[in-house]
């Protein structure tokens, strides 16, 4: 299977990946730390995220969590695409109802409407 090898200040974190992957993903960011009243750029934290979601089922999909850890300025982040039958186990799971019907539910009904509004500039009676 596809993986994200990640390495943090060259130490390896985590080999992330499962099978029925539908997204992988990787996020770095940034957020002003709230509890200090000083407003400058000194008090920014930094985190990097790495998680997934799998396909579980006809209604369920499994949102996976490897990595979430606080950088520091200078850290370095590396992300290796690999291919591995071996990957880590994530941190936390957590299983959701799919919402692939609700969006299917969605464009049709817009489908239907767009329909319905042109039907007579482009259906002959």
């Amino acid at each position: 299977m596809k993986a994200f090898e990640i390495y943090l200040d060259g130490h390896k974190k985590a080999v992330c990946g499962a099978r029925n992957l539908a997204k992988l993903f990787v996020g770095l960011q940034l957020f002003l730390n709230k509890h200090n009243t000083e407003k400058s750029l000194n008090n920014i934290e930094y985190f990097i995220d790495v998680h997934g979601l799998s396909v579980s089922g006809e209604n369920e999909e499994e949102v996976i969590k490897w990595v979430r850890a606080k950088l520091n300025l200078e850290s370095e982040i590396t992300v290796r695409i690999i291919e591995t039958e071996n990957p880590d186990s994530p941190v936390d799971k957590q299983v959701i109802k799919s919402r692939r019907e609700e969006f299917e539910r969605q464009r049709f009904e817009e489908a239907k409407y767009t329909y319905l509004k042109l039907k007579n500039k482009y259906e002959k009676t």
